[in-house]
């Protein structure tokens, strides 16, 4: 079992594995995420994390080309968005 409190986002996985890490740790990094939004749509999106605040999780998201606020609850999947890092 891969261990989140010792290794960052991104550390270990390889392409394929989905899992959802300790979010803090993700703060920084580009991330494919799978999402179900208020209304029930799932949906694929490649995210940079900025900001891990409780229970939400601020992001620049690609698809809509603007930061968003996605609840910590909803993120179904997140995995390394191709070695890709922000900041």
């Amino acid at each position: 079992m891969f261990d989140f409190a010792a290794k960052g986002c991104g550390s270990g996985l390889r392409e394929g594995d989905c899992v959802i890490p300790k979010l803090e740790h993700c703060a920084g990094r580009t991330v494919e995420m799978i999402y179900i939004d208020r209304r029930g749509n799932v949906t694929r999106r490649t995210v940079a994390i900025r900001r891990v605040a409780g229970d939400v999780v601020q992001a620049y998201c690609f698809s809509r080309k603007a930061p968003r606020s996605f609840k910590r609850d909803n993120i179904l999947a997140i995995v390394p968005a191709n070695g890709r890092r922000t900041g």
